[in-house]
């Protein structure tokens, strides 16, 4: 079984995300601020795999379906943003009067319709 889906490269190529958005750099005689980026996308995907997993009921197993490593890719990415937007500020000034906490939703209402999708597959149906 996949300790997580998708990738640490493929959330970097959709998000464009670098070590400076969130505040990392190499350290001396550690981790390249690459290396800490990497790790921290890794251990996101498989926060993510974990929820992605729990709301499916069940695992998948290779070979995974590319839709699945989509949407693992895509949560992530509100991971991502969510990062980048807490390092900045935790509100979000909607106009001069209008303000908002910053939402903590990786599994989005898109994303949870998208897994709708492979519902079918956690029932055992199968549609032609």
């Amino acid at each position: 079984m996949a300790e997580y889906y998708s990738t640490p490269a493929r959330v970097i190529t959709y998000t464009g995300v670098r070590p400076g958005d969130l505040n990392l750099d190499d350290t001396e005689g550690g981790l390249t601020a690459d290396e800490k980026l990497e790790a921290i996308l890794e251990m996101w995907l498989g926060e993510v795999k974990s929820l992605m997993d729990r709301f499916q009921g069940k695992e998948y197993e290779d070979p995974v379906p590319e839709g699945i490593h989509n949407i693992a890719t895509r949560a992530c990415a509100h991971h991502v943003t969510n990062a980048k937007i807490r390092r900045e500020q935790n509100i979000i000034r909607i106009d001069e009067y209008a303000q908002r906490s910053i939402q903590d939703f990786v599994l989005s209402n898109d994303i949870r319709e998208d897994l709708k999708s492979f519902e079918s597959e956690r029932h055992g149906w199968r549609f032609a």
